[in-house]
């Protein structure tokens, strides 16, 4: 059960900009039975061992895509800036990862959000 409601995180997490959904499933622990999901996608009798992880992923995305929806129709404008602040959170750590980032990629990603 608890393993439902994990993938249901995961699965929202697909579709929140600036969140990696693999980096959500190894923190919650599901990483290995993701990757076994979808390595045997197409053999259906091992996917019935995996059916309550698929269905937590389904309904996970549904909801995901759901509530953006709304929170896209009702508050635009915030809800970009918190996507966006999300994605800004994330350079540093990038920065750390990588010793040399190229000027031209920040500048190109600059444009692209202000667009």
């Amino acid at each position: 059960m608890k393993k439902f409601f994990k993938s249901i995180v995961v699965g929202a997490s697909l579709v929140i900009p600036g969140v990696c959904s693999a980096t959500t499933s190894i923190i919650l622990g599901v990483y290995e039975d993701m990757l076994a999901v979808f390595s045997n996608l197409f053999r259906f009798s091992k996917l019935k061992k995996y059916f309550v992880i698929c269905l937590g992923l389904m309904i996970g995305l549904i909801l995901g895509v759901s509530v953006i929806k709304i929170l896209y129709d009702k508050i635009p404008f915030i809800s970009n800036m918190v996507f966006f602040g999300v994605i800004i959170s994330l350079f540093p750590y990038r920065i750390k990862q990588k010793r040399h980032i190229n000027k031209i990629y920040i500048l190109l990603f600059l444009l692209l959000a202000f667009h």
